[in-house]
Formats: C-alpha cells, sequence, structure tokens
C-alpha cells in the first residue's frame, strides 16, 4: 500500500464500506482479507493526511444502475456500458473500483 501510494500520490481514498461489503460472506478466509487489506489501506491513507471516503455497496450500486439492491452481474454490465470497457464476467471487483469512483464523482465529495 505505502508503495502505491508513494508512486501515485493520491489525496482521496474512496473505498467500499468494508462492513457492509462484508455482510453475508461466508468463507471466513475471504473475509479476514478483506479486513486486512481495508485496514491496510485505510491505515496508510490516515497516516498520509488523505481524505477518506466509505462508500456503501447500495450506494454504489443504485448510482451505477439505478437499483440499490443490483447483482454483481448488474453492475458489471451497467459500468461496461458506461465506459465501453468491456470488463469480461470475472472482473466484478475491477467494476466495483471504476463504480467507486464513478459514485464519488456523482456524489460531488
Amino acid at each position: 500500500m505505502q508503495v502505491l501510494f508513494s508512486e501515485f500520490e493520491p489525496n482521496v481514498l474512496v473505498i467500499e464500506d468494508v462492513l457492509k461489503a462484508a455482510y453475508g460472506l461466508k468463507h471466513y478466509n475471504a473475509l479476514f482479507w478483506l479486513i486486512v487489506t481495508y485496514t491496510c489501506a485505510v491505515l496508510t491513507a490516515y497516516r498520509r493526511q488523505m481524505r477518506i471516503v466509505n462508500i456503501p455497496p447500495a450506494q454504489l450500486k443504485k448510482t451505477i444502475t439505478g437499483k440499490g439492491n443490483a447483482k454483481k452481474d448488474q453492475v458489471l454490465a451497467a459500468i461496461n456500458k458506461l465506459t465501453g470497457l468491456g470488463l469480461k464476467k470475472s472482473k466484478h471487483n475491477q467494476a466495483d473500483a471504476i463504480g467507486l469512483g464513478i459514485t464519488f464523482y456523482e456524489i460531488g465529495e
């Protein structure tokens, strides 16, 4: 995390609200690594005095698809339509990352 933040020098961290994103995870290993990654990102941003913006999954989904309860495939399809990227069906994480950026821009934070 430190290397990425040093290289790109962002001034804001836009991140999916991990507590809401973790809801329903059935694999404890995945939950563990989600929390570790989130914590590393937030601590690194905090140490660099960056602004931290948590976006709930439902807000991302509503911004991107118009429905707060949209499925992963619907979010991915909407991102592909908005951006023309043509992300493959297995690229939900990339679609979510792009969606976070779009949502941050739309809410005007």
